[in-house]
Parts: structure tokens; sequence; C-alpha cells
């Protein structure tokens, strides 16, 4: 009996997280059902935009948590415990 994928099984395959015996029945369905070999190469195209995307924080952002944290002094003191002031 031929097993169904779903398009989460698709997913887990373009990402390899699954078994061996899961891709080899995946390769198998791909040869005789073009709607799941049609929904992979979808998968895969938006797999490859996605990670073509480079996201980092703005100059600006990194330049603030730096200066707070420069601006940052932590005292420890025995009685009170930690405690902090802000050196602005």
């Amino acid at each position: 009996m031929e097993k169904f994928f779903t398009k989460n099984d698709l997913i887990l395959f373009a990402y390899n997280e699954t078994t061996k015996t899961d891709d080899e029945k995946l390769f198998k369905s791909m040869r005789t059902n073009t709607q799941l070999t049609d929904n992979y190469k979808s998968i895969l195209s938006m797999k490859y935009r996605v990670e073509s995307v480079l996201v980092s924080p703005q100059k600006r952002i990194v330049d603030n948590i730096m200066n707070y944290s420069r601006a940052l002094w932590i005292a420890q003191t025995e009685n009170s415990g930690n405690f902090n002031v802000l050196m602005n």
C-alpha cells in the first residue's frame, strides 16, 4: 500500500529530517505523482528564498545596546546584594 505524504512530510524531507525509509518512499512516490513533485519543488523554492534573506539588526540598535552595556555598572554588596547603576 502506498503511503500518502502531507506537506509537512515534504517540509521535513526538504530539511533532511526524515528517515531513510521515508526518503525512499518519497522518492518512489515522486516518480509517479507529479502533484507531490510540484509541491516539493515549491517547498524547496520557498526554503531557498527564506535562507537567502539576511536578517540583522540596524546599526543604530546595536549601538544603543552597546552604549547601554558600557553605561551599566552592577555593584555587589554583602548586605544589599546586587544593584544596578546606569551611568548616564
